[in-house]
């Protein structure tokens, strides 16, 4: 690696279909707009290195690693599922280790991770905790109901550190999602921040089929770490509204066809002590030159 104004490394690495580039912030720009600029570069996919994000990796006191995760287009999120869980494995394996836990701080709260070997999760909080994560809310707001090109939609918003909007179907793999998605991504019920939208298939009484529309990359992704956690919430809150207690653990197809496994406690319109698992790995280091 090398200093801001020189070539830096970077790892690619992949979640269940999601990619991400990822930099150690001590090696790249500081500054917003340089940030924005350096992702809309690196995550394209004919001129850059392509990816679902770049995750800029820092660290500071009271945690192990901090994340920021930028998207194709320049903007930044909050949070990213599957990118929190590249950004442990790739904070585990530099300090030479298969296996760790890692507090990592983002801009939706400080969250744990956990890493055995390929299989890594991420706890995101339970509000009735005193520990890292208990400022993570994933909560399930009122019934939208839109109509667009003459079908009428009924949307799930569910905030799980970005906003989403979950719609049930049983024609998954003939939705338009590109179409439908972009429109509701942009529709002025979501204003003005927008939101994520996913298209969700029950496949069994604890099992979902998933595709995603995300926000920022503006086009569907083969996965997508937060849309499985709203979409396994939201599948539960749909037939149990209001059930508290017990634990459920939902097993979520991605359109790339690996699994995430999501599980939490739901209580009312909240879920609470929420885990995100599933493979990731690195799939080559780089070094980028030309900056």
């Amino acid at each position: 690696m090398s200093g801001r104004n020189g070539a830096f490394t970077f790892s690619k690495m992949v979640a269940a279909g999601n990619d991400f580039i990822v930099v150690d912030a001590l090696t790249v720009p500081s500054a917003q707009a340089a940030l924005s600029r350096l992702a809309r570069r690196m995550c394209d996919r004919r001129y850059g290195i392509g990816s679902d994000g770049l995750l800029v990796m820092g660290k500071r006191s009271g945690v192990d690693l901090t994340m920021r995760i930028f998207n194709p287009d320049g903007s930044e999120a909050e949070m990213c599922g599957n990118g929190i869980r590249c950004a442990a494995l790739w904070g585990v394996q530099r300090s030479g280790r298969r296996r760790g836990t890692l507090t990592i701080d983002t801009r939706a709260g400080q969250l744990t991770t956990t890493v055995d070997g390929s299989t890594v999760s991420v706890r995101l909080g339970d509000a009735d905790a005193g520990c890292c994560g208990a400022d993570y809310h994933v909560t399930v707001g009122e019934l939208v109901r839109l109509s667009i090109g003459g079908r009428r939609l009924e949307i799930v918003p569910v905030n799980s550190g970005v906003p989403h909007a979950v719609i049930f179907t049983t024609k998954l793999e003939r939705e338009p999602v590109e179409d439908l998605g972009r429109a509701i991504r942009w529709h002025r019920q979501f204003a003005p921040a927008g939101t994520n939208v996913d298209f969700v298939q029950r496949a069994g009484r604890s099992a979902i089929r998933q595709r995603t529309y995300e926000r920022g990359v503006e086009e569907e992704t083969l996965a997508c770490g937060t849309g499985a956690i709203a979409s396994a919430v939201a599948s539960v809150w749909q037939v149990a509204r209001g059930a508290r207690g017990k634990r459920h653990v939902i097993s979520v197809m991605t359109q790339s066809g690996e699994r995430l496994t999501v599980r939490f406690r739901l209580a009312g319109d909240e879920a609470r002590d929420v885990e995100l698992e599933g493979a990731a790995r690195v799939v080559y280091e780089g070094r980028l030159t030309d900056v």
